[in-house]
């Protein structure tokens, strides 16, 4: 296993391969429509991505950590590669744990978080309600899914004495399959959520909620093409070009 993070380390920024933006809200503050971009893809990882909310909230959290322990940081710019290139590493981890159907349902995270919830002194509806009052009920429930389906991995690939050697990974790298997946073709959808002078707050929330939920279900394997559909259906204005 160390092996493998060893090598996974060395190749993860192989695998990043250029930052595409994915709009995906706008606000407006004039008379006329404007876009705002709210997130964007600053990795590819195979078949999934690393989105630029997931690297800033990263960068802030272990800033914080390191700051409390009295850490010192390395150079913005080194920092910042170090925590991407960390996020690829799980990101694989997670991707290679779906091969290998390591799974958690939502019964067995909401028992996780009611034992985060008696850890803070609360009842699980209390606990639920106030990450969703900070906003951070969905993220919380995907960062526990994900450390225990991560944790799960290591635990089978220890367990198994699951070894690869670097020689392994060279000849896979090279062979017909391996370039294959190091190399993709990409179409990115610029999606963008408008609004105009005329939208109530509420009208500019629901579309904000739109925005997050549509980035959640692209996330999770929906095909950009169902993107108009299910506007139309929640009954909000989308446009979108291919990139």
């Amino acid at each position: 296993m160390n092996k493998l993070h060893s090598r996974s380390q060395r190749t993860g920024s192989a695998l990043i391969r250029l930052c595409l933006c994915l709009a995906i809200a706008a606000v407006s503050t004039s008379s006329f429509a404007q876009r705002v971009l709210l997130d964007k893809i600053v990795a590819i990882v195979d078949s999934d991505v690393v989105l630029q909310s997931e690297l800033d909230r990263r960068l802030v959290e272990t800033s914080e950590n390191a700051q409390r322990a009295g850490q010192p940081l390395p150079p913005a710019e080194q920092f910042r590669e170090e925590i991407l290139e960390m996020l690829v590493i799980e990101n694989l981890q997670m991707q290679f744990a779906d091969r290998v159907s390591i799974r958690f349902d939502d019964d067995t995270i909401n028992r996780v978080l009611n034992n985060m919830a008696s850890n803070n002194d609360m009842s699980f509806e209390k606990y639920v309600a106030t990450l969703e009052e900070n906003g951070v009920y969905l993220q919380t429930r995907i960062e526990v899914r994900k450390q225990m389906t991560i944790q799960e991995l290591q635990r089978g690939m220890v367990n198994r004495r699951i070894t690869i050697t670097d020689q392994e990974i060279e000849n896979f790298l090279n062979s017909e399959t391996g370039r294959e997946v190091m190399s993709a073709d990409y179409l990115v959808e610029d999606i963008r959520v408008i609004t105009s002078a005329a939208d109530t707050p509420e009208d500019k929330e629901a579309k904000r909620r739109f925005a997050a939920d549509l980035t959640v279900r692209f996330r999770d394997g929906e095909p950009l093409t169902s993107a108009g559909l299910i506007a139309q259906r929640a009954g909000i204005e989308i446009s979108g070009t291919n990139l």
